[in-house]
């Protein structure tokens, strides 16, 4: 690693990278606590690839409150992306998906390192994109309410998305990519998957659901459902200090 510059591009970083290696190989602090708390089965299957020992994990989902949400299952007029504009969140094969798409209008919210490569390809594209800068609070839950779905194109392993549990909790569809902890959170009720990176099937998927006014507006309440049946902080409560208790007794 620190030939290679793997943390970084850092000889240091690496170096320190190293370092708590060798020392977690040989004195093994894992062992200590009595679970390990994952937001997704995607990562407690990756450490059992990575040789260890899961029967410790304990799977608990993320939550979301979705009081703070208002159900809003009707359709808008534009697909809307909200999170960080970076490499590994898949934005360029988005936009490349939009420029085939004649009058669809994609909105991305939200900033991030790739914001300038982002807003000049798809200026060069033609690609009907709004960028809406950065929202939180109450103005990015207008923009969830006011799109017909939201889309996650990610290229990287997304654990367990708040993204994902927000626009459901709006009462909103979700497609995105087939990738890491994602299709634990999308069934086939409440949004549809696409192979990462892949900027026809993004196309395709999108242009699936687009004109489908009542599917989009079944699946946006059968969301809402499956977020305060499975996702709410009550819900994680509970497992949590059921884990804790758990724990003390041990």
């Amino acid at each position: 690693p620190m030939l290679r510059r793997c943390k970084k591009n850092s000889f240091t970083a690496s170096a320190l990278a190293s370092l708590e290696a060798m020392y977690i190989h040989t004195r093994k602090p894992y062992a200590i606590p009595e679970f390990f708390i994952s937001p997704s089965e995607f990562l407690k299957n990756q450490h059992r690839a990575m040789g260890f020992d899961v029967s410790r994990f304990e799977v608990v989902p993320n939550f979301v409150d979705c009081y703070l949400f208002e159900p809003h299952t009707k359709p808008g007029d534009y697909v809307l992306y909200f999170g960080r504009l970076s490499l590994e969140k898949g934005l360029e094969h988005l936009i490349g998906a939009f420029a085939g798409l004649g009058n669809r209008k994609l909105v991305i919210a939200g900033v991030g390192p790739d914001e300038k490569r982002l807003r000049t390809l798809a200026e060069k594209l033609g690609a009907p994109v709004h960028f809406a800068g950065f929202n939180t609070g109450e103005s990015l839950r207008q923009l969830i309410y006011q799109s017909r779905f939201t889309i996650m194109p990610s290229v990287c392993y997304e654990n367990a998305p708040l993204a994902i549990l927000e626009s459901l909790a709006a009462g909103k569809p979700v497609i995105a990519s087939d990738i890491g902890g994602i299709p634990e959170l999308i069934t086939d009720d409440i949004g549809l998957l696409f192979p990462p990176g892949n900027t026809d099937a993004i196309a395709e998927t999108v242009e699936t659901l687009w004109n489908d006014k009542t599917r989009i507006e079944d699946m946006g309440e059968i969301a809402r459902r499956t977020v305060e049946d499975k996702y709410t902080p009550e819900i994680h409560l509970e497992k949590i200090l059921n884990i804790y208790n758990r724990a003390m007794k041990k």
